[in-house]
């Protein structure tokens, strides 16, 4: 059989024999199921560290030899992943001696179970489906738009960034960039 529950939850595994299968033999699970009743239950919390998935098998025996082995697979979900931080450096980048610095470099850390990956935005629209590994990492941008010389107001570029996994995605962090020239006519 196969169940599905979130992370941290538990689940009753629970199991019966027939005929004379007194004794039942656990060969898979982690958390490890020690009863070796023929019938029984026991409450378990399965934490997956590199698959989002458990298997619990065990076979019966008893006067009668060794039964089939049944398993039962228990699919985790976890929860959406946090973006920890999300950072631009510089910003804002500002051009010296009339030439203009069209570039930032992106920072970013996130926390979560499962298989996280991340994505940046620009402007509302996606501009890179998977970066870091997993979900933490840089991005160098080295075309951001400038300002007009003489202007009081530059030209602003925003970045968000979003982690994924097989919970869902977490809420979308955002970052205004607001690269400046020096205002000279050579811009």
């Amino acid at each position: 059989g196969e169940s599905t529950i979130d992370l941290f939850d538990s689940v009753d595994i629970i199991w019966s024999t027939t005929g004379d299968g007194g004794t039942v033999t656990w060969t898979s699970g982690t958390p490890a199921i020690v009863n070796s009743n023929g019938n029984g239950t026991q409450a378990l919390v399965p934490l997956p560290y590199t698959t989002l998935t458990e298997t619990y098998c065990a076979f019966p025996s008893g006067l009668g030899g060794i039964g089939d082995t049944e398993c039962v697979t228990i699919d985790v979900i976890p929860p959406p992943p946090i973006v920890s931080t999300f950072s631009a450096f510089p910003n804002p980048p500002i051009g010296l001696d009339g030439t203009p610095l069209f570039e930032t470099t992106l920072y970013f850390t996130s926390t979560g179970y499962g298989t996280v990956t991340g994505k940046i935005f620009r402007d509302g629209v996606l501009y890179n489906s998977n970066v870091g590994s997993p979900g933490n990492g840089t991005l160098v941008i080295s075309d951001l738009p400038q300002s007009i010389a003489g202007s009081s107001n530059p030209i602003s570029t925003e970045f968000g960034f979003q982690v994924c996994n097989e919970g869902g995605c977490s809420p979308i962090s955002n970052i205004t960039i607001f690269p400046q020239n020096d205002n000279t006519l050579s811009n």
